[in-house]
């Protein structure tokens, strides 16, 4: 009779750090002039849209950490000329994944603030932006620490 164990464990953690003072400016919301938004990742180029087209930007600081552990067992029995092998495997799987983007700020800027009052076809989106006018404004805020399951 023979008996063979086999354990397993894969352990797999990435992270991204926020990025340090990026071209001299550690406050970009600020830099910009857009007000009422306090975002997590000043140091990183806030998310901005105008008109519809949206300019690179939102990042933050982010982890993943993914484990597996396992086990595979298989018991063989031989008895003359016959034989038996019997056997099982079990495996688990967690995942912890957070991904902090918009976390330096999400901005939106249309036409309405410099546009006529109650006339949508004017306006121009591009000089809301240079007022620091939004539309919109979102900075999301993450605290979701990794932990096995």
């Amino acid at each position: 009779m023979i008996n063979q164990a086999t354990p397993s464990l894969n352990q797999w953690n990435s992270g991204i750090q926020a990025v340090s003072t990026w071209a001299g400016k550690s406050d970009w919301v600020s830099y910009l002039g857009i007000k009422g938004v306090a975002p997590n990742y000043p140091t990183q180029f806030p998310q901005i849209v105008i008109n519809g087209q949206s300019w690179d930007g939102g990042g933050g600081a982010g982890f993943s950490n993914q484990h597996a552990p396992g086990l595979n067992d298989t018991l063989t029995w031989i008895k003359g000329k016959h034989a038996v092998k019997l056997g099982f495997q079990w495996l688990r799987g967690a995942s912890n994944d957070v991904s902090t983007g918009g976390s330096a700020g999400y901005f939106n800027f249309l036409n309405q603030e410099t546009g006529l009052p109650g006339d949508s076809s004017t306006g121009i989106a591009f000089a809301s932006f240079l007022l620091g006018r939004a539309d919109e404004g979102r900075a999301y805020h993450f605290n979701a620490p990794a932990y096995s399951r």
